[in-house]
């Protein structure tokens, strides 16, 4: 900042142990990175002590259990590079799988619902953010219907904040806005 101090949980920046702070972040790009690899390997990315249990657990919570079962190794099946063998939507939930296996107390979301259908998107969105241990969540998303699951909403336009509300007034909102 130009001015001013940043806050992590009351604690200054510049005092902190970034990288602890990094590992504390999930982040999930509108295009996710896979590498040449089988499931398993892209989900646990980095965990590699991850159970069984806590990798199913996180490819269920990001819908992908259910294809990875369909799949012809299961877990142990090739994606080729970049997971070319896979269709977009299912590279986007091996790599939000691969986010929620870390347990990040923020989650950033870069259009994560681009791929999915509407039923799928509420299925996603009840399994990350209405659980017990959800962490805090940023979604970045032109998806209306998306926007309006969230507690607070921020309209961006040219790089400008517009503004800032509940959900409730997005519609009076847009209006203003178009």
């Amino acid at each position: 900042p130009q001015q001013g101090c940043l806050f992590a949980d009351e604690h200054p920046y510049d005092e902190l142990d970034i990288s602890c702070l990094r590992r504390q972040i999930g982040v999930l790009p509108q295009d996710p990175l896979l590498f040449d690899g089988t499931v398993w390997e892209n989900i646990t990315y980095g965990m590699s002590e991850a159970s069984t249990d806590q990798v199913v657990t996180a490819a269920e919570m990001a819908l992908a259990h259910e294809f990875i079962q369909q799949l012809p190794q299961k877990y142990e099946t090739l994606i080729g590079e970049h997971g070319v063998r896979l269709s977009g939507g299912q590279r986007q939930r091996i790599a939000l799988a691969r986010v929620l296996l870390r347990q990040p107390k923020l989650l950033i979301l870069d259009e994560p619902t681009n791929h999915l259908d509407e039923t799928a998107v509420q299925q996603l969105i009840e399994n990350i953010m209405h659980r017990e241990s959800a962490p805090t969540t940023l979604i970045i998303s032109h998806d209306m219907a998306l926007a309006r699951q969230a507690d607070q909403l921020y309209i961006l336009s040219e790089g400008r904040l517009m503004a800032s509300h509940p959900p409730a007034a997005l519609a009076e909102s847009l209006k203003h806005h178009e």
